[in-house]
């Protein structure tokens, strides 16, 4: 009987080396977050629980685990002295985007000052949401769009620097050679966008790249 009381002391000495020690409030969300971000295998995770007078001033809380019950939710089973507590939880995937860091107008030239990185749940990126600032900046807004709005490829469209019917410089560089002329744009773009140009003098119609407002740029090969 003595050897049986040893062993069980033992025993339970063991499993509370590993989530017996005495904990803060603050300390125990830390070791919840951790136990349901290694049960779901994903480490982005936003983890939320209840909680009780009773804990908020303590710190010798006792951590005994987690239950996941419904879909998204869990239990938190504490024990402080010889009373048991459940507090009840829940969590969702999030990931982090860019986002209105400010109510942004309609026809605004977005640049760094007007986006925010912010963590939003999963459930609200849609096929058409931007998750990269590079393809945001320098575009602009077709609508008013809200603070710590997500942006939408259909809320934004690109600068136009160069519209159809402007009259522009031709850029034609061959290895190392040179040559301008001039051009009316036959379409509108953007920087970097491909548009058609007709060369004045010989109405040729060539495909450049808009560098400027003004200069349209035509690279050939041997």
């Amino acid at each position: 009987m003595i050897r049986f009381f040893v062993f069980l002391l033992v025993l339970v000495t063991s499993m509370c080396l590993g989530n017996c020690q005495a904990l803060t409030f603050d300390e125990l969300k830390n070791v919840v977050t951790t136990e349901v971000q290694k049960a779901q295998k994903y480490p982005n995770l936003k983890v939320q629980f209840s909680w009780h007078d009773d804990l908020m001033s303590d710190n010798n809380i006792v951590f005994e685990g987690v239950d996941f019950t419904a879909k998204d939710n869990f239990i938190v089973k504490v024990s402080l002295g010889d009373k048991q507590y459940k507090l009840h939880g829940s969590y969702y995937k999030y990931l982090s985007a860019p986002a209105a860091k400010h109510r942004i107008s309609k026809g605004k030239v977005i640049d760094e000052d007007d986006i925010i990185m912010n963590d939003f749940a999963i459930d609200l990126f849609k096929s058409t949401t931007i998750i990269e600032p590079s393809k945001i900046i320098g575009m602009v807004s077709k609508i008013n769009i809200d603070q710590n709005s997500l942006f939408k490829t259909n809320d934004l469209k690109p600068l136009i620097v160069v519209a159809k019917g402007d009259l522009v410089t031709l850029q034609f560089i061959r290895n190392n050679l040179e040559i301008k002329t001039t051009g009316v744009a036959l379409d509108s773009g953007g920087i970097d966008d491909l548009i058609k140009v007709r060369v004045q003098d010989t109405k040729k119609v060539i495909i450049g790249k808009i560098l400027s407002s003004s200069l349209v740029q035509v690279k050939k090969n041997d």
